[in-house]
């Protein structure tokens, strides 16, 4: 120690460290096996999904996988989880902005589009489960219950507003339309398909949910 210089434990004020700038690497490799499984969702079907594929997609041995999820289950449950909060969060963003019900009906379906177009393995692989794992599948449940919710709040608040008529309940009508957007999704996404067969079902699920909403014609 130099002339005139006080250790910490002299002074009680104790040396800061190098703070850490950048994210750990248990959270960097976590992601990266995030996304890799959706790459991966994104080739095969879920049957065909291994934690060999998911880890060598990361970069990672096997063995190492388990350090983070407990196996393939749990990778694939993140992965729906985190892919499924976006479009959500996109859902729920659009309602907050105030718009009317015409401009929600249209850039929800355009966002779930969307979000099918880039990540329809994933889709896929939270409806097979659904159908087949009952604790499991409750999250795709939750998934468009929440987005029914959304609808529900932006329906509600337009009839407030005199922008549409006080007809059907708010809740059924917001149901109905999002399961129908998402079993034609899936009908669709699972498949080949024309650029104008997408055309033609995006314009008529809008088409439907106007009509059921009682949004008058352009």
């Amino acid at each position: 120690m130099g002339e005139g210089e006080l250790s910490s434990t002299v002074t009680g004020v104790p040396r800061r460290g190098r703070r850490r700038t950048g994210p750990r690497q248990g959270d960097v490799r976590e992601l990266a096996l995030l996304e890799s499984a959706e790459s991966v969702l994104g080739d095969r079907p879920l049957s065909e999904v291994t934690i060999e594929a998911i880890a060598s997609g990361a970069g990672l041995s096997r063995p190492a996988v388990y350090f983070y999820f407990d196996g393939k289950d749990a990778i694939v449950d993140a992965v729906i989880g985190r892919v499924t909060q976006e479009l959500i969060s996109g859902i729920a963003a659009l309602v907050a902005s105030g718009e009317p019900m015409d401009v929600v009906v249209r850039r929800m379906v355009e966002a779930t589009f969307e979000a099918w177009r880039r990540r329809g393995g994933v889709f896929r692989a939270a409806i097979e489960i659904a159908a087949r794992d009952a604790e499991r599948g409750s999250m795709w449940q939750d998934v468009n219950n929440r987005c029914a919710e959304l609808v529900v709040e932006a329906v509600e608040r337009d009839r407030e507003r005199g922008l549409l008529p006080h007809r059907g309940d708010a809740r059924t009508l917001a149901t109905t339309l999002v399961w129908m957007v998402e079993r034609n999704c899936h009908h669709l996404f699972s498949r080949e398909h024309t650029a104008e067969e997408e055309q033609a079902l995006f314009d008529t699920l809008v088409l439907v949910g106007r009509r059921g909403l009682g949004i008058p014609d352009d």
